[in-house]
């Protein structure tokens, strides 16, 4: 059986233009209406390419007849309503391991902005204060101290990896799903 290809890509997000040139001429990306409702040209769309800023439900989905896919650039498809693609045949997909390491990398530069008071020092400089303060803006280090993480997932396990290798950091978990 020849399963017909999608020609018709509606993108929520920007894509990079390299990525855009790996597309085969045929297929036509529709990208969001620069007006409210962003979905207004969305009807002639075979496929969506959806990240986690909109909601995908049923209405979304009638307005889009020829609509055979919606495929998630992240993890959840908590944006999209499942029962309403089954019912239509819609195929959800997503991409589990994607956003895997940069969340990781995110949750490292949180845990040190936070450790270094990086928000409040911005504040601060952006407000002209440099002379004396009565408030030393004094960080922690986080080599060798403990971190806790909950979940240990592929996001968690990347984050443990990092803290410890990187920062010498001891890493305690917790995670119903993973056995001591």
């Amino acid at each position: 059986m020849t399963v017909p290809a999608l020609t018709h890509v509606w993108l929520e997000a920007p894509l990079f233009d390299d990525v855009l040139a790996r597309l085969p001429a045929a297929v036509a990306v529709i990208r969001p209406a620069a007006q409210a409702p962003v979905f207004s040209n969305a009807a002639p769309a075979q496929a969506i390419l959806a990240s986690s800023m909109l909601r995908y439900d049923a209405t979304l989905m009638d307005a889009c007849p020829s609509l055979r896919l919606i495929a998630r650039t992240g993890i959840g498809v908590d944006n999209v309503d499942l029962a309403a693609a089954t019912a239509r045949g819609i195929v959800v997909t997503n991409t589990p391991d994607g956003p895997s390491e940069s969340t990781a990398e995110h949750t490292v530069a949180m845990l040190l902005a936070l450790a270094k008071r990086l928000k409040q020092g911005n504040d601060n400089l952006a407000a002209g204060k440099w002379g004396p303060r009565t408030g030393v803006l004094v960080g922690t280090e986080v080599q060798g101290k403990t971190l806790g993480l909950v979940g240990l997932g592929r996001i968690g396990r990347r984050v443990a990896e990092i803290c410890r290798l990187a920062f010498g950091m001891r890493v305690l978990a917790y995670d119903p799903f993973v056995p001591d």
